[in-house]
């Protein structure tokens, strides 16, 4: 896993300030700077070495062009071939990354379909003047890039304001992207995000960029095909194991899930050294998973370790969590993230985990009830619930986590907006509270919110890569560790998407996978309660400073504010909405960050 960065000044200045080392933490190991065009261009490189230690560095330098990426290539030997089908008497690189640049390179960019990988990177054509972004296809790793009349600049993150200064615009918020949860992928009109399964091409001489999609997220087609048990099992186990390939140990994040389990147990049959497993460990029983991923672990006979903190020691991980995001990040897991991969980090560089499977096998409770919901909806009653009941519920004291109460009071809310569809008013963080409304009232026509879109397409297309992939992604990398997800690979997908709905569901909540689960496992380790991976933030907020509210906030949200603020501290339902105001405040004040 890696950095990367790219600057061209469109004013022929020699370029002073490099960007590079504002993302050195995703690769402490290798740096090396090649500078070119009389010093108005260089292209930066920063290296967290997996595969190829001593060999793979980058950039990579060959006859018409320069190129770097970040990521990890799984199916290396299938590329190589082709790539000496193409020419059987050329040079083929060290390193998979390097491998994956000269085939992209060779086939101009449309030989990324035959590609099985996480990857973001660009390749510089020096004959033509033109630098080409590419990123996989669910958006694991990320690619940034700014085009202003002075420069165009690529970085692994979006930091440009760190060096570009007051030169960089302001991060722009729209109240719609604050309501739903999550920024878009413009970051503001000069800077943006190479967007998931995409190509984006630079012209150095006009400015102009072309994005091209090659990949999007099969739509759900409940048709007669199917699939067998075995044959999926073998397909997953295939997955996981072309997962596994590295240079180094390699380590499980394990919940007391359905999804780290499975992919515990291939992993375990499929390594030759052993496995770690690693789960984070809370005070509170009501949201521990401990006890549930040592079973797992026990019966797995794999080494477990459990991280534990306690809730002051969470709190003073949040300045270093808030540090680490160079886009807001509206989920208060980020901090169970950060915990996590920083206690993996200290005698591991790779881990796999089990993102992906609730949106991949329709594991979200609001998936599965979505046509009920919906269809409870069109009646009058349905929309005759007071608001008065779903405050009351929300301001009922909590102990421990309620996920029942928390999904019934999403689901009123639900069935109380008609003009807003499931998906988002149940998923946005301020659901259920009294600040819903001003957000709304402040989301101008401009600011197009889809209501035309299911609750799984939500997640897969916009919660997944907006919000939980960037969650691992940075809170992995600030402690330069890579996270790998096999769930998400795009075979995996494309199949699952194209089965028989009785064959997704027909096994129960997340179809084949339970079903494999229950092939691996007895009963008494799978008949566990899972509580998810937020933390329980009612109690870290106690814990952290009183907070001095940017205007900004102030002037949307008023007294409302302090006083969501402060029932969050005795009351978790006001966990998500607490959480997301204190990521806006640090971000205004100290990103440049503005609501619009």
């Amino acid at each position: 896993m890696c950095g990367l960065s790219f600057d061209f000044s469109r004013i022929g200045e020699r370029i002073q300030n490099k960007s590079i080392g504002l993302v050195s933490h995703r690769g402490p190991d290798n740096t090396k700077v090649i500078e070119f065009e009389n010093g108005i261009c260089n292209i930066s490189f920063c290296r967290l070495a997996i595969r190829e230690l001593i060999e793979g560095n980058q950039p990579l330098v060959l006859d018409g062009f320069i190129s770097c990426f970040n990521g990890e290539l799984y199916n290396q030997e299938e590329i190589e071939d082709r790539i000496r089908e193409l020419d059987a008497k050329i040079f083929i690189p060290r390193g998979d990354m390097n491998v994956l640049a000269l085939y992209l390179f060779l086939t101009e960019g449309r030989g990324i379909t035959n590609v099985v990988g996480m990857f973001a990177g660009f390749i510089y054509f020096a004959k033509t003047s033109m630098i080409k972004l590419f990123r996989d296809r669910t958006g694991e790793k990320p690619i940034f890039y700014s085009i202003t009349d002075e420069r165009i600049s690529v970085l692994s993150e979006n930091r440009f304001r760190d060096y570009q200064n007051d030169k960089c615009e302001p991060i722009e918020l729209t109240y719609s992207e604050l309501f739903q949860g999550f920024l878009g992928t413009n970051v503001n009109d000069k800077t943006k995000s190479c967007p998931t399964g995409s190509i984006v091409s630079i012209s150095l001489k006009s400015g102009n960029s072309v994005v091209e999609k090659y990949w999007h997220w099969p739509q759900r087609e409940f048709s007669s095909k199917s699939i067998s048990l075995s044959d999926f099992e073998v397909l997953l186990e295939n997955v996981v194991e072309s997962q596994l390939v590295s240079d180094v140990p390699v380590a499980v994040l394990l919940s007391s899930g359905i999804d780290s389990s499975v992919i515990a147990s291939i992993a375990k049959r499929k390594l030759v050294s052993g496995l770690s497993a690693f789960t984070l460990g809370f005070e509170d029983n009501g949201w521990d998973e401990s006890n549930g991923a040592k079973r797992v672990a026990d019966y797995l006979d794999i080494d477990h370790r459990v991280v534990r903190y306690s809730y002051e020691e969470l709190a003073d991980l949040v300045p270093s969590v808030l540090k680490s995001m160079d886009v807001p990040i509206f989920d208060p897991a980020t901090i169970s993230m950060y915990a996590l991969c920083k206690a993996v980090s200290k005698s591991h560089r790779v881990a796999i985990g089990g993102d992906g499977g609730d949106e991949l096998f329709r594991g979200y409770d609001l998936i599965a009830n979505e046509k009920i919901l919906e269809w409870l909806r069109k009646f009058p009653i349905a929309r005759s619930i007071p608001n008065n009941l779903t405050h009351l519920l929300m301001e009922l004291p909590t102990g421990s986590y309620n996920s029942r109460r928390m999904k019934l009071m999403r689901g009123l809310s639900v069935l109380q907006n008609t003009d807003i569809t499931l998906p988002l008013i149940a998923l946005s963080p301020f659901a259920g509270t009294r600040l819903t409304d001003k957000i709304k009232d402040r989301i101008s026509a401009r600011q197009s919110i889809d209501l035309d879109i299911s609750a799984e397409r939500y997640y897969q297309e916009k919660i997944l890569p907006s919000v939980y992939l960037i969650k691992s992604d940075r809170m992995s990398m600030a402690h330069s560790l890579e996270l790998r997800s096999p769930l998400l690979d795009h075979r995996l997908i494309e199949v699952s998407m194209q089965l028989a709905s009785k064959t997704i569901q027909g096994f129960g909540r997340k179809g084949l996978l339970s079903e494999i689960a229950k092939n691996r496992f007895p009963n008494e380790i799978l008949q566990r309660r899972k509580h998810g991976f937020s933390p329980p933030f009612s109690q870290i907020i106690q814990y952290l400073p009183e907070q001095d509210w940017e205007p900004q906030l102030l002037n949307i949200f008023g007294s409302d504010l302090q006083v969501t603020w402060e029932k969050a501290k005795f009351n978790q339902n006001h966990a998500f909405a607490a959480w997301a105001l204190l990521v806006c405040n640090y971000f205004i004040a100290n990103r440049n960050l503005k609501l619009i």
